[in-house]
């Protein structure tokens, strides 16, 4: 299986995404990184939930 003994090892998209609602089995998903998922997590930027938009604990830029 790609991935195996890597670090990455392990891991599924709720422990990205935990409040996510899935059509599948959380036990059946896999982490597949690729270049692109990891420039995106190390993209100066803070990610949000809809909820805390909503509070507005959204940090916001100058």
């Amino acid at each position: 299986m790609y991935g195996q003994g890597r670090t990455d090892r392990g891991r599924t998209l709720l422990t990205r995404v935990p409040h996510l609602e899935l059509a599948v089995p959380a036990y059946s998903l896999a982490w597949f990184p690729s270049g692109m998922v990891r420039g995106v997590l190390y993209l100066p930027v803070r990610y949000r939930t809809a909820d805390a938009l909503r509070q507005g604990s959204a940090v916001r830029s100058r």
